[in-house]
């Protein structure tokens, strides 16, 4: 296992998570009551990732004219960064269409006799396999605190979004269109932004990186906390209270 009880990887790890700890030395306590060494090895693979990708890597532009260091570019991959690891730590198999529909246990019947029929187990492929899959349960076992929180900071219409997958699905295509299109991700930063959502106007109230680090420290913690007996306190996640009142 590469990581395993590497000092450097641990000290890494605690560098990147070091907010949820009092010192090192309850990290330490934290890290060898995990109860196995693959989730050992993986705890210290999402903190070196974290620290490197994300929360202390940044993107720097080599060209004359232009600033090196530009927050919404940074954000971007930051966001990238974040999503990717969140899905790493999933243990949903993806299976494509095609592999889903000829499985037995679906009990799918051929020929498939129409587009409707069709359709309906599409729909129900998406439903297991769909692109926000992934990432839906890390950010379903957020405190409810943390969930209000990121309610505040976003609204749909004249309306605070209410639903975690709603937040889940607009992260995603931001994510997504920055991956695909090399569109930045405009609605992570120190700014207001509009932007649309299934064609009704959304509203982001400086969703700050600061508080995408946050819920995604959050996240990790909760995940590994299912692994020991020494379960660390979920704070919740606060934004600025001044921004939301917005």
């Amino acid at each position: 296992m590469k990581y395993l009880d590497d000092p450097h990887f641990l000290y890494d790890t605690y560098r990147s998570l070091k907010d949820w700890f009092k010192d090192y030395d309850e990290f330490i306590q934290y890290y060898n009551s995990l109860e196995s060494d693959e989730a050992k090895n993986e705890f210290l693979r999402i903190g070196n990732s974290y620290l490197f990708f994300v929360k202390n890597g940044n993107w720097v532009v080599d060209v004359p004219r232009s600033n090196p260091d530009i927050d919404y570019f940074n954000n971007s991959y930051k966001l990238i960064g974040v999503i990717g690891l969140i899905e790493s730590l999933s243990n949903e198999k993806y299976r494509d269409f095609h592999e889903w529909i000829v499985m037995r246990k679906n009990k799918i019947e051929f020929p498939i006799p129409n587009k409707a029929v069709l359709n309906t187990h599409y729909q129900n492929h998406k439903k297991e396999h769909g692109t926000i899959k992934k990432c839906l349960g890390f950010f379903e076992n957020l405190s409810d605190q943390t969930k209000r929180e990121i309610y505040k900071l976003i609204k749909i219409g004249d309306d605070d979004i209410d639903n975690i997958k709603i937040f889940v699905e607009m992260l995603y295509a931001a994510r997504s269109e920055f991956a695909h299109e090399s569109s930045m991700s405009l609605e992570i930063g120190d700014w207001f932004h509009f932007g649309q959502h299934k064609g009704k106007k959304v509203f982001w109230r400086q969703f700050k990186l600061k508080y995408l680090l946050a819920i995604f420290e959050e996240g990790v913690i909760f995940h590994f906390n299912k692994y020991t007996n020494r379960k660390l306190h979920i704070k919740g996640f606060k934004a600025d209270s001044r921004r939301l009142a917005v």
